[in-house]
């Protein structure tokens, strides 16, 4: 007795697989300069960070590069770096209008 024995179903084509991109190669320095900025408070990285990340978020967009999450946290933490430099900067001018205004009016009344 011969069963009757079936051809197996087709091959699947193989699944669609996206072109590679290259990882960023800037992601881990402005991650890094993002985190030294926020915990150091050397705010002077934090715009560094900013830049860099912006850059290298074009290149992503743009379909050059791979996206990151070191890039997108070290990106992050250079705005909020850098939005903090701003708040110092603009306290550290109001703290000497104060004086200033201060010794010009005990110029005035003579104190």
């Amino acid at each position: 007795m011969v069963q009757d024995q079936q051809a197996p179903p087709p091959a699947q084509p193989p699944p669609y697989a996206p072109p590679y991109l290259p990882e960023s190669t800037q992601a881990t320095a402005v991650f890094v300069l993002g985190l030294l900025s926020i915990v150091t408070c050397m705010a002077i990285l934090g715009p560094i960070a900013w830049a860099l990340g912006h850059a290298e978020r074009k290149k992503v967009k743009a379909g050059l590069v791979a996206d990151n999450g070191l890039l997108t946290a070290g990106y992050v933490m250079g705005i909020i770096s850098t939005i903090l430099l701003g708040l110092y900067v603009l306290a550290l001018l109001a703290w000497f209008l104060f004086f200033i205004v201060f010794a010009a009016a005990a110029a005035v009344h003579g104190g």
